[in-house]
């Protein structure tokens, strides 16, 4: 196996603060990016397929306000190593244009996804990704 450079995004999770008292509030925001610059997400339960906090053998749901930034905001489930988890439902991206499609490979450095498409016999637009 080879190791390439892979053009991709990623989305983590980044506490407000790295400790908090055990009476205090746990805080974090959903990030999507790259090279960990990237867009604070807000609180949508639709695009949760789950988001959970957990200490020890404990766990609770995170529970918020439709578009409350940060995402997670909720009491300490008590002292120790939280952890939270998210796991995100499917989703789908659609270039209804070759230009649209064509901006966005530039951006990535992708090369001519145009003449790579029609080399598969695929149609210029629409895309989904």
């Amino acid at each position: 196996m080879a190791a390439v450079p892979l053009a991709a995004h990623e989305l983590w999770i980044e506490p407000v603060a790295p400790r908090v008292a055990a009476e205090g509030r746990i805080e974090a925001h959903l990030v999507n990016g790259e090279e960990f610059r990237g867009t604070r997400l807000s609180f949508l339960p639709g695009q949760f397929a789950r988001f959970d906090l957990h200490l020890d053998d404990s766990a609770a749901a995170v529970d918020g306000r439709i578009g409350d930034v940060p995402a997670l905001s909720m009491p300490a489930l008590g002292t120790g190593l939280h952890v939270a988890l998210y796991q995100s439902r499917p989703a789908t991206l659609r270039y209804e244009t070759a230009d649209k499609l064509a901006a966005f490979a530039a951006h990535k450095d992708l090369g001519d996804i145009a003449a790579m498409n029609a080399a598969r016999g695929l149609p210029p637009a629409p895309v989904t990704e």
